[in-house]
């Protein structure tokens, strides 16, 4: 595995139709989640990005303003750069924090914004994104110590007003 290619992910095609009112499509076209995790004697350099092209906007006659925003949504989840230093790992970019075992939940996972665009019809894995952040990780037997810089802080992604979906 050291030789191999550091990218992976799923295209997939996207059809989602609402039957109840409003009666519409909500998503309809290509759709990728794309990994990629690299290893040097640098350390780790890691990136989770979301590409989704929605033509649902355009069947459904939308405002050019909401299909210009919104057919072509790409969204880098992560990209941060890791390394080791015996029992520290410094983690440098923008990075998904979890805390608790159960990661969707918002309740104790209070540093990671998530993702509001799609919470009707998101997947599980659509719904939290990246915070900026320089976290420093320390190991000591069965302790694990945090220390988080949000430099410059990522926020929820909201729909804005005027989009099918909006909630706000």
């Amino acid at each position: 595995e050291k030789e191999g290619f550091p990218l992976r992910g799923k295209l997939s095609l996207d059809f989602g139709y609402q039957t109840g009112k409003p009666r519409r499509w909500v998503s309809l076209g290509p759709y990728a989640q794309l990994v990629f995790d690299k290893q040097t004697d640098y350390g780790q350099l890691y990136s989770e990005l979301t590409i989704r092209n929605n033509y649902a906007y355009q069947i459904e006659k939308d405002s050019n303003a909401i299909q210009k925003r919104y057919e072509l949504d790409t969204i880098f989840r992560e990209l941060y750069w890791k390394k080791a230093f015996g029992d520290t790992t410094l983690t440098v970019g923008k990075s998904i924090v979890t805390w608790g075992k159960a990661d969707l939940s918002t309740v104790i996972d209070i540093i990671s914004p998530i993702d509001n665009s799609g919470s009707l019809f998101a997947k599980p894995e659509e719904i939290k994104i990246g915070q900026n952040l320089i976290k420093l990780d320390w190991y000591q037997a069965n302790n694990e110590f945090n220390f988080i810089i949000v430099p410059i802080a990522s926020n929820n992604i909201q729909t804005e007003t005027g989009h099918p979906y909006a909630t706000v």
